[in-house]
């Protein structure tokens, strides 16, 4: 589970530098100075950056616990950061043309339910 959350926190932030590309090459042609689309595609980008770093943290400092409902709960946390990676660069490059939020919204949420898991599967385990 630590090498996965590692190689997705590479493959999300090489995500979030190609959507930083992108909205370098395109942003002006897709907001047409609508100020709204503008931050949808911005705050996503954050996001998604955000996404990553969990991920990055998680790879990096995770210790698998050798508890089984912990380990449940660490289960847990991985597959919903994964979904919310998933959900939140759709939501980039679909719904923020449409200046949309939902899946950035639940993507932000799920994301930190997923914290969450690996933090209750870690609570009064030292």
């Amino acid at each position: 589970m630590k090498k996965a959350h590692f190689f997705l926190a590479l493959l999300v932030l090489v995500t979030f530098l190609i959507s930083g590309i992108y909205m370098r090459m395109y942003f002006p042609d897709i907001y047409h100075n609508d100020q709204i689309i503008r931050a949808s595609f911005r705050t996503t980008h954050i996001y998604i950056l955000f996404n990553g770093l969990c991920h990055l943290l998680l790879g990096t400092f995770l210790a698998i616990s050798e508890d089984k409902k912990r380990y449940v709960l660490q289960c847990i946390g991985f597959g919903l950061i994964t979904l919310a990676s998933v959900l939140l660069i759709l939501g980039f490059f679909y719904q923020a043309i449409h200046g949309e939020d939902s899946l950035r919204r639940f993507g932000v949420i799920i994301t930190a339910i997923g914290v969450l898991g690996h933090s209750l599967a870690k609570f009064r385990e030292a």
